[in-house]
C-alpha cells in the first residue's frame, strides 16, 4: 500500500501473504508468530525504517468448499526517514526564500535598484526549480501530489509575489522630502514612520508566509 500524499513523512504499509495450494485446509494447519524481542526494529535500509509487524490469519471459502484455503500474512508497518529531504531540499528552499526576500525589501523600493531586486528573485526562483528536479527524481509518479512538492511550490509563489509586487507597488517618496519629513515628526513618530513604509511591511509580510509554510511542512512530521 503506498500513498505518498505526506511524503516525506509518508508511512507505507508492506504485507507479505503465504498460503498452500497443494494440500486441503483441513491437512494443514497454518500460524503465524511474531519474535517478542523486536529484534525487527533495528532493521532498516536508512531510507525507511519499521515502526511494527502484525500478523493475521484469513480463511477464504471459494464456491467449492474443497477448495477453500488459509491465507497467512504478516502486515510490515514502515516509516520513511526525512533527514535527507529535509537538509537537501526544505532547509534550501527556505533559506533561499528568506534570503531572496530580504534581497528585494531590505530597502525603498527605487527605480534604479529594481532591476537588480528583480534578477535576485529570479534567481531564487531558478535554484529552487532546480531543487524541485530533486524532488521528481525522488518520489514515484502518482495522481496525489506530494507534500514537499507542495511546500516547494509555495516557495515558488512567495518569490513569485515578491518579483510581482516589485514591479506594481509605487516608488517610495523622493530623499529629500523624506527627510525634510523626519526633520518634523518627534522620534516615536519617525519610528512609526519607518515601520510603516512599503518595502517593510512587504518584507515582514512574505517573510512570515515564509515561515508559516515551514511551519505547517513540519506539522506533518
Amino acid at each position: 500500500m503506498t500513498n505518498i500524499g505526506d511524503f516525506p513523512f509518508d508511512h507505507e504499509i508492506c504485507s507479505l501473504y503465504f498460503m498452500v495450494y497443494s494440500y486441503n485446509y483441513w491437512d494443514v494447519s497454518m500460524s503465524l508468530s511474531i519474535p517478542e524481542k523486536k529484534i525487527y526494529l533495528i532493521a532498516g535500509n536508512g531510507e525507511w525504517s519499521i515502526s511494527r509487524i502484525t500478523s493475521q490469519i484469513d480463511f477464504y471459502n471459494t464456491t467449492s468448499y474443497a477448495y477453500a484455503f488459509d491465507s497467512g500474512a504478516f502486515n510490515i508497518f514502515m516509516r520513511r526517514e526525512p533527514h535527507f529531504y529535509i537538509y537537501v531540499i526544505v532547509f534550501p528552499c527556505f533559506i533561499l526564500s528568506f534570503l531572496s526576500v530580504i534581497g528585494m525589501f531590505c530597502s525603498r523600493n527605487r527605480k534604479e535598484d529594481q532591476l537588480i531586486k528583480l534578477s535576485i528573485g529570479l534567481t531564487s526562483l531558478m535554484s529552487i526549480a532546480v531543487l524541485l528536479q530533486i524532488v521528481t527524481d525522488s518520489i514515484p509518479k502518482s495522481k496525489t501530489f506530494p507534500l514537499l512538492g507542495v511546500y516547494a511550490i509555495v516557495c515558488v509563489f512567495i518569490i513569485a509575489c515578491g518579483c510581482a509586487v516589485l514591479i506594481t507597488i509605487p516608488r517610495s517618496i523622493d530623499e529629500p522630502i523624506l527627510k525634510k519629513y523626519e526633520q518634523h515628526s518627534s522620534t516615536i513618530l519617525h519610528h512609526l514612520h519607518r515601520l510603516s513604509k512599503p518595502h517593510i511591511i512587504w518584507h515582514l509580510f512574505f517573510q512570515a508566509a515564509n515561515l508559516i509554510n515551514l511551519i505547517i511542512f513540519f506539522s506533518y512530521w
